[in-house]
């Protein structure tokens, strides 16, 4: 029966190439965004009745837009979101959006009440401001989930939560070491470092590392900076990682483990350095820095130290009031950035080639 299934699968891939429908990101334009049309988490958000309870103030559409990040499923080609929390949404789904069928799906059920802790009593994770606490990593197949606002009662979390995007399941992977953001696990930033495996996040005082294999958190260095809303964003050539954000814009060498923002002074880009919580990550095609705040975004040409700005047409004129965190990510297969900007505005934007930065 398996091998009919797959037979009956080619041949409906077969006669579909001859009527194939082309998708908006077929044909990406450089310097250029588009919208997806019709694209709605909210059309596969729980429906009314299991949703009411889990509604709290807001209702889903706060899965993305009260303080909320994403991460980038690299294997199957999916932003992963998560978010919510305090009183603006206690449902704890976590939703897909997949770059190439350009669709949403609800990969989870959100959870019964009571939403006031952390582990739920199914073990599921508490609903949460998740800010910029969530990173993908592709040698473990898992979504790490640090810090936040819980729901209901807006009380801090400090558990790390292991998302496995093909069963669909979460694991409190209760680490070793001693984990960032001790009274103050908001408001923090993070960057995957893919040469080690590591989840990099720095809290007012410190940067730490959570390393997977090990399963433990290590502090790296003391760092003190403003307690603000930032994004982080790691250069994996220079080994370099850049958190930015609420007029802050700071440089941390990851392997010497010492700060080096003062190398780093740059002209231009104090729009998006000024913004709280704005977009930012690494093209690895144009080796730079790509930031977005609304409107026109910001490159930042690493052998450079001067922000130039690409095209304004056809991008939201704004970010989400609370900023736009992890849903600013860059997509490999597409050489593109995806922008989730509200739980029904989903975007694409392909920066313009190096020789034109």
């Amino acid at each position: 029966m398996r091998e009919m299934k797959f037979i009956v699968g080619i041949a409906v891939m077969v006669l579909g190439a001859s009527h194939a429908i082309a998708s908006p990101v077929d044909d990406l334009r450089l310097d250029a965004w588009t919208r997806i049309d019709g694209a709605s988490l909210l059309s596969v958000a729980p429906d009314d009745g299991a949703g009411r309870a889990v509604r709290c103030v807001d209702g889903p559409s706060s899965v993305v837009s009260a303080w909320s990040g994403a991460a980038y499923d690299s294997r199957r080609h999916r932003l992963l979101v998560f978010g919510g929390g305090h009183r603006n949404y206690c449902g704890n789904e976590v939703y897909a959006f997949d770059v190439h069928a350009l669709a949403w799906t609800r990969l989870t059920e959100p959870s019964p009440p009571p939403f006031d802790r952390d582990p739920l009593g199914d073990g599921a994770p508490a609903s949460r401001h998740t800010y910029d606490g969530l990173q993908y990593s592709p040698r473990a197949d898992r979504m790490i989930a640090f810090g936040g606002s819980r729901s209901t009662d807006g009380h801090e979390t400090r558990l790390t939560w292991l998302f496995d995007p093909e069963a669909r399941t979460w694991r409190n992977a209760r680490p070793g070491g001693s984990p960032p953001g001790n009274g103050h696990a908001y408001n923090l930033s993070s960057a995957y470092d893919a040469a080690t495996d590591r989840m990099l996040m720095r809290d007012p005082r410190a940067i730490y590392a959570f390393d997977l294999a090990a399963n433990t958190w290590t502090k790296l260095a003391d760092a003190p900076h403003t307690w603000s809303q930032q994004r982080g964003a790691i250069d994996p050539t220079r080994r370099l990682y850049f958190t930015i954000g609420a007029g802050e814009f700071t440089v941390f060498d990851i392997d010497k483990q010492r700060d080096v923002t003062s190398e780093w002074s740059t002209q231009g880009g104090e729009g998006l350095i000024g913004a709280p919580a704005p977009g930012l990550d690494y093209d690895p095609d144009t080796d730079a820095l790509v930031g977005w705040s609304g409107g026109a975004p910001y490159i930042l040409a690493l052998n450079g130290h001067r922000w130039t700005r690409g095209a304004a047409t056809g991008a939201p004129a704004t970010q989400q009031a609370f900023g736009t965190f992890g849903r600013w990510r860059y997509v490999p297969d597409l050489h593109a950035f995806i922008l989730v900007n509200a739980a029904d505005a989903v975007y694409f934007y392909r920066p313009p080639p190096k020789s034109r930065q």
